[in-house]
């Protein structure tokens, strides 16, 4: 599959194989196999001329005789990185929701975690980071969403911003809300329906007088979903 587009491209694939490389090795094909044509896809995608280098290599494990640390990496010809793009990539500031996002991919490979890797590969939130769209502006943009006198958790408005599976990054970008008035961070609770403690602009009792001012009814910190959820 990969060779086609390579050829429908006018690509020249080379492979560098150490020749020392176990002929037969015991693990997850199927997984490794996905990652690999992962990879290889994206630079036959994002190469327009030239070639596309894959290389295999190992190295021992000392502490298991039995297991060898099997090394794949891709080279191509493609774009790059624009040479006026590279400083701004050394003093940009990654958001936190996105450190974690490579943080578990670095703790999937250090780990051996084929599953691990490829969920995360093709992971929407994942996916958007790469391609350059914050995760943090698909936030915001789904808390303004929220009708003024109702509450969402924090979970709905990950599922709104495209991946559920990034509440706690909801939590970090509201923590950091730019525009308080325009994007009302007060409306969301957690899946219980308790106000936050850590709220930004003042802690739970500062969210309640907003929810309060609303019409919304807030007991003991908490408000009741049942009544003042958003229905999606």
């Amino acid at each position: 599959m990969i060779k086609v587009r390579l050829d429908d491209k006018g690509l020249f694939l080379k492979l560098e194989i150490d020749k020392e490389t176990p002929g037969m090795l015991h693990g997850d094909e199927i997984r490794i196999k996905q990652i690999i044509t992962n990879i290889l896809t994206n630079a036959a995608k994002y190469t327009e001329k030239g070639s596309v280098t894959f290389s295999v290599a190992y190295s021992k494990i000392e502490d298991d005789p039995g297991a060898i640390l099997l090394m794949v990496s891709v080279k191509d010809t493609g774009i790059g990185i624009k040479q006026e793009d590279i400083q701004k990539m050394k003093d940009f500031d990654i958001p936190e929701e996105e450190r974690e996002l490579f943080d578990q991919l670095g703790k999937a490979v250090k780990n051996y975690d084929y599953d691990g890797i490829l969920e995360l590969l093709q992971n929407q939130a994942f996916g958007n980071v790469m391609s350059g769209e914050r995760p943090a502006k698909r936030i915001y943009e789904a808390v303004k969403k929220i009708p003024c006198g109702h509450v969402a958790t924090y979970s709905q408005i990950a599922e709104v911003a495209g991946d559920r599976k990034m509440a706690r990054a909801v939590g970090n970008a509201l923590h950091r809300n730019p525009d308080p008035d325009n994007i009302p961070c007060f409306r969301v609770v957690s899946a219980k329906g308790k106000l936050s403690e850590k709220f930004a602009f003042g802690g739970a009792e500062a969210q309640a007088k907003l929810l309060e001012a609303e019409g919304i009814e807030v007991v003991d910190g908490k408000v009741d979903l049942s009544k003042y959820q958003w229905m999606l």
